[in-house]
């Protein structure tokens, strides 16, 4: 497996878009298991995440969206990558996994 790139949001503090209202919870956020998807945002551009691991307080997944900004994060559909849990703004759960 290839190594995952560690993103570190800008300061260290998540990106959260104006237009989101509520981010999830510590719970939410420890309720994240492979197979969910995840939206984070980084350097500006927010996109989803499929999970594939969690350890801790770091969740692994594969970038699930064509980027724009790729020149500004150097990242790409199909790239592992790894982060915090408080880089998600949004969690996304399958409904055969409800």
């Amino acid at each position: 497996m290839p190594e995952a790139k560690m993103i570190h949001p800008i300061g260290g503090i998540a990106m959260v878009p104006r237009r989101v209202k509520s981010v999830p919870g510590k719970e939410a956020l420890r309720e994240i298991v492979p197979g969910n998807s995840v939206r984070i945002c980084i350097c500006g551009e927010d996109f989803w995440v499929e999970v594939t691991e969690t350890k801790d307080q770091l969740i692994i997944g594969t970038v699930d969206a064509i980027l724009l900004m790729m020149a500004e994060h150097g990242l790409a559909k199909g790239d592992l990558v790894q982060f915090h849990h408080d880089a998600v703004f949004q969690i996304f759960v399958p409904e055969e996994k409800k």
